[in-house]
């Protein structure tokens, strides 16, 4: 069986990238397809020695701090990829790789992270609303292309319950789910200390719609110190929002997001995510979650057990969150258990099964 992988792009490291990184671990002899990715972001990750095989947006400039103005740009780069040799096309998606063309007789596997906010949630993804005539019709064109291409992928999987409502709502698909993998491993090693003591912690990429905001403004009622990392589109209105109580750092290395997480109160994790990674991180460090109730966070976290809910969008609610918050009422193990549970052995098992069930039933067609 000749299997590829298809993913987006590599212009950061995140829970998607790490996704694909435990699908080579099962079958390191297949290439990975992608529009293009960051020389420095594949240095230092465990794909360094893939078979890398990028389309010709590799060689266009400023790929990391422009990349959605390539978006139209992104149907013809996937299109353009010969995967005439493969048997199994397995795309990891949250914008573009499901739209590669196979053959006939591959079997093509569609690994939803989420129907593409930018183009069926845009207003919500979008720091300003697009508005010009030029950006609502490229809008409505790629919408238009992700129609056609998800009727390309023979089986869709979604990270979540709630991914798989929307397939089924955006592509009128029928979607298995199997959730993402943590690092659980990653998370028990001792190293790095941060300086802060008795701080919330945010861990995100830093867009208007993961309403960090929310955090920082209640932090700074209750005068608690709010470590953030990560960085993005959103860094300047969130520098101007934050007060003497909010440490933003930027990305850090793995060995000091590490040290955050074990040394924090609890994560804050205040948007509404289609799955979110971070809050099994915190959950691999021993640490709960402050979470919107809401999302796929319902799906892996539980009231009282892994922390609390609060309403979403509700600051007074987060407020009352924070103020009530006692570190002591949660029991480590149980926080370490529920990590497990969606460790990244049990995603590869599960996923193996997936693909042998599927090859049976289409070679037996």
């Amino acid at each position: 069986m000749k299997l590829a992988l298809v993913h987006d792009d590599f212009i950061q490291w995140g829970g998607a990238e790490r996704l694909v990184a435990a699908l080579h671990d099962v079958f390191p002899d297949a290439p990975i397809f992608t529009s293009f990715y960051d020389e420095v972001v594949i240095r230092h990750s465990p794909l360094q020695n893939a078979d890398l095989r990028p389309s010709f947006m590799q060689k266009l400039p400023l790929k990391r701090k422009i990349y959605r103005w390539y978006a139209p740009i992104f149907p013809t780069a996937f299109e353009l990829f010969d995967l005439t040799e493969f048997d199994v096309v397995i795309s990891s998606s949250t914008r573009f790789a499901h739209g590669v063309l196979t053959k006939p007789g591959t079997t093509h596997i569609a690994y939803c992270n989420t129907p593409a906010r930018m183009f069926w949630e845009s207003p919500t993804y979008f720091e300003k609303k697009p508005v010009s005539f030029v950006s609502s019709a490229i809008l409505t064109y790629l919408r238009a292309w992700d129609q056609v291409a998800s009727q390309r992928a023979d089986y869709w999987i979604a990270n979540s319950r709630f991914v798989a409502a929307k397939i089924r709502k955006v592509y009128k698909k029928h979607a298995d789910v199997i959730y993402p993998c943590v690092d659980t491993d990653r998370f028990l090693k001792k190293g790095f200390v941060p300086p802060e003591k008795d701080y919330f912690l945010v861990v995100s990429r830093l867009l208007s719609y993961k309403r960090i905001d929310l955090a920082i403004r209640a932090c700074e009622m209750e005068g608690k110190t709010l470590v953030i990392i990560g960085d993005g589109p959103d860094k300047s209105r969130l520098k101007k929002l934050a007060g003497p109580h909010t440490k933003m750092m930027g990305w850090l290395t793995d060995d000091e997001v590490v040290g955050y997480y074990q040394n924090c109160l609890a994560l804050i994790f205040p948007g509404v995510e289609d799955f979110g990674i971070t809050p099994l991180e915190a959950l691999a460090a021993g640490k709960p979650v402050i979470a919107a109730r809401n999302g796929g966070c319902l799906e892996s976290l539980t009231e009282g057990v892994t922390g609390v809910f609060f309403t979403p969008g509700n600051m007074e609610d987060l407020v009352a969150r924070i103020h009530e918050f006692q570190e002591d009422r949660y029991q480590k193990n149980e926080l370490l258990a529920r990590a497990k549970k969606f460790s990244i052995g049990q995603f590869q098992k599960q996923f193996s099964s997936y693909i042998t069930r599927i090859r049976r039933k289409d070679l037996s067609v």
